[in-house]
């Protein structure tokens, strides 16, 4: 560290202060003033995050804190102004929810790297105030490493995901304090749900603590008293949303399927949405949960690339911007061999449908789809895996919800058909993973 940290971001604060005032103050100027200043004084040539930590438990006062403001693992507030502020944010597992901003700025990777994920919400319907459904796309997908800044628009202007690979990954956001224009700051749930994380009502936080109480004190009890909120034509349906939600993470089946049958007798387009909302969230579950046993950043990358990549292209210019001298397919069906193996306590492992020989032929298949080349060269091994198994790994691949769309496309020859129509909510079910 060449200048004493406070001295550092005073520098960056005093000169973003200023730009900002040659823009008129502006909020939509700022991230590019915050820009500039922290190209004209680049984090990672003053500072390290280990000058943070020193720092902050040297420090007699520090500047004003936002303990309210809950970011970051943990956020510190290192230049305060009125109307903005700069901040150094440390992540260990961080959250990969989507979600928008009430502020801008700029964040910036000072150490560790992140895969970073835009996406753009095309609204359909708006059920009330605080809940909204439409569709949910990627835009893009990008690999973050040290140095690497992006700049924070406020509102739908720029939805994102992070997914931190490091621990801990740290991050610098220089940020308006906070643009009312853009509130509320949404979240939101694939396929397509925009709900408001931030909504305050005090009756319904009040409805959800009792039902959690009678959870855990009489289930059929917790399962009518619940099904009879969600009847209630008074209860809205950001407040459906919300009872659902607290089942679902309960990780009862039998209770989900319940309130969700009460859902679609009340309203059967709501009830469609959360089925495949909850879908996807079932999906994830086991993704996320394995997320927080995995400590190597490959790992991490191979997961968050399961999660979020949108194809195959994008998946292997993620793997090549972590490891740029190795052979991106390869790589990739490694990291998801070995993440495979991992446990993750009270579920199974990751790929527990496939055996220990598929989990051999998975890399060579995403490598390369050749079923003669893989089964000699895991013969020549001494792996015994005919051309037919392989085929067979491969048509099981393509049915793997987590790896279908990292194959190779150009294999036509066993490409399996999608199915043309979904069976209706009544008579799908939400598999959720139940802790043993």
């Amino acid at each position: 560290m060449d200048k004493p940290l406070p001295e550092y971001f005073n520098r960056v604060g005093d000169l973003t202060d200023r730009l900002w005032t040659d823009k008129g103050r502006m909020t939509r100027a700022f991230p590019h003033v915050a820009a500039q200043a922290l190209k004209e004084f680049p984090p990672y040539e003053h500072i390290a995050a280990h000058d943070v930590v020193q720092w902050v438990l040297g420090a007699r006062e520090l500047p004003r804190q936002h303990i309210e403001h809950k970011f970051g693992e943990p956020g510190i507030q290192v230049f305060v102004r009125p109307d903005f502020f700069i901040e150094v944010l440390f992540w260990l597992e961080g959250s990969p929810d989507i979600h928008q901003h009430g502020f801008s700025g700029v964040f910036y990777v000072l150490s560790g790297s992140s895969v970073h994920t835009e996406w753009a919400f095309k609204l359909n319907t708006q059920f009330d105030g605080n809940l909204r459904a439409g569709i949910l796309r990627v835009l893009r997908t990008e690999y973050l490493g040290q140095g690497s800044y992006r700049s924070i628009g406020s509102g739908r202007d720029f939805i994102h995901s992070l997914s931190h690979l490091e621990r801990p990954s740290v991050t610098i956001v220089v940020r308006t304090t906070g643009e009312p224009d853009a509130i509320p700051q949404w979240s939101y749930q694939k396929p397509g749900l925009a709900w408001n994380p931030f909504h305050r009502d005090e009756c319904l936080s009040r409805q959800i603590d009792l039902l959690d109480m009678l959870f855990k004190v009489d289930r059929s009890q917790y399962v009518d008293a619940a099904i009879c909120a969600i009847a209630r034509p008074e209860m809205s349906p950001y407040g459906v949303f919300k009872i659902l939600n607290g089942c679902f993470d309960k990780n009862d089946e039998d209770a989900f399927s319940r309130l969700l049958e009460a859902t679609q007798q009340r309203e059967r387009d709501l009830a469609e949405i959360f089925q495949d909302v909850f879908s996807n969230q079932a999906r994830d579950r086991h993704l996320q949960i394995q997320r927080n046993v995995l400590r190597e950043p490959g790992h991490r990358l191979a997961l968050a690339i399961l999660v979020d990549a949108p194809g195959r292209q994008a998946a292997l210019e993620l793997v090549h911007s972590k490891f740029p001298d190795a052979e991106p397919a390869s790589v990739l069906g490694r990291l998801i061999g070995e993440m495979a193996t991992v446990k993750s306590r009270g579920f199974p492992t990751l790929l527990s449908s496939f055996s220990d020989v598929d989990l051999l032929m998975i890399p060579e298949i995403l490598a390369s789809y050749r079923p003669d080349v893989i089964a000699d060269k895991l013969g020549k091994k001494g792996i015994e895996a005919s051309t037919e198994r392989v085929r067979d790994c491969y048509d099981r691949v393509r049915c793997c919800s987590i790896l279908r769309h990292l194959l190779d496309d150009s294999h036509s020859e066993l490409r399996l058909p999608h199915s043309s129509t979904a069976p209706t909510s009544s008579h799908r079910k939400i598999t959720i993973e139940n802790r043993t």
